[in-house]
This record gives C-alpha cells, sequence and structure tokens, in this order.
C-alpha cells in the first residue's frame, strides 16, 4: 500500500511540474490553451497507458505511476471549472460553450486516439 502511495505521490508532483510549464510555453488567447492542451495530451497519454496496461507491457506499478500519478497532477478539471467560472461570469458565453465543447470532444478522442495507438 505505501508503495503505491508513494507512486501515485511521486507520479502526481512530475505532473503537476509538468502543468505548470504548460503556463510558461502555452500563451492564453481566445481560449485558456495551456488547461485546454494538457488535458488533450493527458487523455491521449492516458488512453496509451491503459492501452500499455491492458496487454501487460506496463506493469500494475508502473500504471500507478503513469496513470494515477503523471496524468492525474498534469490534467486538471478544477482549473477548467474555475476558467469557465469566469467566463460566465464575464458574460463570455460563447467563449465557454466553445471551451467546454473542444475540452470534452477533443479529450474524449484523444483518449480513445491514444488507445488505438497501441492496441
Amino acid at each position: 500500500m505505501m508503495k503505491v502511495f508513494l507512486l501515485s505521490g511521486l507520479g502526481g508532483a512530475i505532473g503537476a511540474m509538468l502543468r505548470v510549464a504548460a503556463n510558461f510555453f502555452v500563451r492564453t488567447g481566445f481560449l485558456p490553451y495551456p488547461t485546454l492542451l494538457v488535458n488533450i495530451l493527458g487523455s491521449f497519454l492516458i488512453g496509451c497507458f491503459v492501452a500499455l496496461g491492458s496487454q501487460q507491457t506496463i506493469g500494475t506499478n508502473m500504471n500507478t505511476f503513469l496513470i494515477t500519478g503523471i496524468c492525474g497532477g498534469f490534467t486538471t478539471f478544477s482549473a477548467f471549472s474555475l476558467e469557465n467560472m469566469h467566463y460566465l461570469n464575464d458574460g463570455k458565453y460563447l467563449q465557454a460553450i466553445i471551451y467546454i465543447t473542444a475540452s470534452f470532444m477533443l479529450s474524449i478522442l484523444a483518449t480513445w486516439l491514444g488507445y488505438k495507438c497501441i492496441v
């Protein structure tokens, strides 16, 4: 049990640092692109990691490190929710709808593509 906590914590720290790096290298424009990018990329990666785990290419410990840790620390639903709350509070309803739709559709598509790239 302690191994699972340590692996997910270490992966989470790495994922969180990568998440912060996205804010430095990706500019926010019409939409909060850093959050959109990490959620889509994280979804793609989690699809790949699930596929690798289902083929037993990676073990349970590595799966915990990659999926729960890195992907969990990297992607962010709370920031996504906050950004949409700001859009709604500012009356930017079109931007909120586009961002919500793009995030869900592209993240689900990316998860499927990541899985299909491996399987």
